[in-house]
This record gives structure tokens, C-alpha cells and sequence, in this order.
């Protein structure tokens, strides 16, 4: 009863910031992020613990206006849920300033090979999910949350442009390979952080993050063209989507080499807008042996 209250609520509160405008909806993201800060939540912790790591370079003040920074576009991010959820397609179209390189997506769909798309916890993640739904049909894995009525929504709403959700399990990765076989795109996050024993440690910004194989595996099993994706935040308001392939030579016969490459190419990503990764996501929860804990 609990659990169905707690969705019942969330989806109550995402309607209702679906009919503000944008503008809007993100100073009230911008307002939860404020409380995040003051209040020292969880989300607050752990972007301060991720930015003093990765960017230990920087000054003390620098660190400290990125943290806000970080959390505003995490607050940018829960405001656009509603816009996610409920707008129709032509409204959330007009959201998307520019799109580049889905051809490459679209020219190997068109003769039939497989497209694995890499999309890193960068921008909005979602509308791209939405977007490439919407024009290619995208298979997606996703982490079920542990509440099943949440489950049952998020899987309805990310699924609403044509989008297919299959769960981080053996199962979801047969899925995948099927999908890649039938020359479908298939969509992963290659920062999720996986189950200890099932991923290698590789560095990210200096600092090992255990990483999944499962782009490797997927790519040496299937032979598909590997794309990395994100939906960028312009200075405009809006999102620019971009597509760019990842070299197949990143793919290599050892697992260590392939995440080291995967994971330098979302770092220069994230380089180019440090606010807008998800740095409240416990990227380094599992560290190697002797490295002491983060969070």
C-alpha cells in the first residue's frame, strides 16, 4: 500500500510541474537544489566527495561554485521530468535545438546492422532515451528500482516514445544481444556502477572506477557499430542531441584497455560541461582493495 502511495505521489507531483513552462519548472529544480545543499543531503555529500576527487586540481572556491553549479542541473534535471512524462511529442520536439550524428545511427539500422548505443549520466538522459525511441525504436537497459509500483511506472513512461526497457539481469542481457542481432539500437550506461567481481577497475579522472565489460562483450559477440550519445544542455535553454562513434579499436581483446578508453571518452565529455554530469551518482562506491571509501 506504501509503495503504491509513494508512486501514486510522485506521478501527482510530475503532473502538476508538466504544466508549468520549462523556464519555470527549472527555477523550482533550481530551489530543490538549494535544499539539497543547505540541508548537506545525500546528493549534496556525494557531488562534493566526487568533485574534490576528480577535480583536485582545482581551488577550493572553484570546487565549492561547481558543486552548486552540479546541483542545479541535477535540480534541472528532476523539473524537465514533467516535460518528459506528459508533453506530447510536438512539445517536447521543440525542446531540441540541434541533433548530430544520429545518421550514423540511421545508416546502419538501414542495412540492418546492430547500433550499440553508450549513453554516459551526462545532460538529459532521458529525452535522449525519448528521442531516439521515438525515431528508431531503442532496447534499453535500465536498474529496476526496488519499489514495484515505481518499477511499473518508470517502465511506462520511458517507454512511451517506443522505447523498450530490459532489466540488468541475465535475462535482459540476452535481450540485448537479440535486439543487436536483429539489427535494432540498443542502449546501455556505461557508468553504471556494476556488482562487484562483474566489471575491471579503469581510471576515471585519475581515480579507479569499477566499470562494466558489457560494451565489450556485447560488441565482440555481435559486431556492431558503437556509438556513445547524450543530450546536451544549450545556453539557450534547450538540448542539443549528439551521436559520435567510438572507435572499434576501443574494443580490443583486453577489458581493461576497453574501459580505460570508454571511460576517457566520457570524461572529455564531461570535461566540456563539468555541471552537467550526474555527480550526485556514487560513481566510485566500489574501490579497489586498499583505497579508502568515498562515501
Amino acid at each position: 500500500m506504501l509503495d503504491r502511495l509513494t508512486a501514486a505521489a510522485l506521478q501527482l507531483a510530475v503532473a502538476l510541474i508538466a504544466l508549468m513552462p520549462l523556464p519555470l519548472s527549472r527555477r523550482l529544480g533550481s530551489a530543490v537544489a538549494w535544499l539539497f545543499l543547505v540541508t548537506r543531503s545525500r546528493a549534496a555529500c556525494a557531488t562534493q566527495s566526487n568533485i574534490d576527487v576528480c577535480f583536485a586540481d582545482a581551488s577550493t572556491t572553484e570546487r565549492k561554485a561547481l558543486v552548486r553549479t552540479s546541483l542545479r542541473a541535477t535540480g534541472a534535471l528532476v523539473a524537465e521530468t514533467g516535460m518528459l512524462w506528459h508533453w506530447p511529442k510536438a512539445r517536447w520536439q521543440r525542446t531540441i535545438e540541434s541533433v548530430r550524428g544520429d545518421d550514423l545511427i540511421a545508416s546502419a539500422i538501414s542495412v540492418g546492422a546492430g547500433v550499440l548505443l553508450l549513453a554516459p549520466h551526462y545532460g538529459n538522459w532521458e529525452l535522449l532515451n525519448l528521442y531516439l525511441g521515438e525515431r528508431f525504436g531503442l532496447v534499453a537497459m535500465y536498474d529496476p528500482p526496488r519499489i514495484a509500483a515505481l518499477d511499473r511506472l518508470l517502465r511506462t513512461q520511458r517507454a512511451r516514445a517506443g522505447s523498450t526497457l530490459v532489466p540488468a539481469t541475465t535475462a535482459g542481457v540476452r535481450a540485448l544481444l537479440r535486439a543487436l542481432a536483429d539489427g535494432q539500437l540498443v542502449g546501455v550506461l556505461p557508468d553504471q556502477v556494476p556488482d562487484q567481481g562483474t566489471g575491471v577497475y579503469a581510471p576515471f579522472f585519475a581515480r579507479p572506477a569499477l566499470t562494466m565489460t558489457l560494451p565489450q562483450r556485447l560488441v565482440q559477440r555481435t559486431n556492431v557499430l558503437a556509438v556513445v550519445g547524450y543530450a546536451h544542455r544549450t545556453a539557450r535553454g534547450g538540448f542539443e542531441i549528439v551521436v559520435e562513434v567510438i572507435p572499434p579499436s576501443v574494443f580490443a581483446e583486453d577489458p581493461v584497455r576497453c574501459a580505460t578508453a570508454i571511460n576517457a571518452h566520457i570524461e572529455a565529455i564531461v570535461r566540456s560541461d563539468p555541471a552537467q554530469y550526474q555527480w550526485q551518482y556514487k560513481r566510485f562506491k566500489h574501490g579497489p582493495p586498499g583505497l579508502p571509501a568515498m562515501y
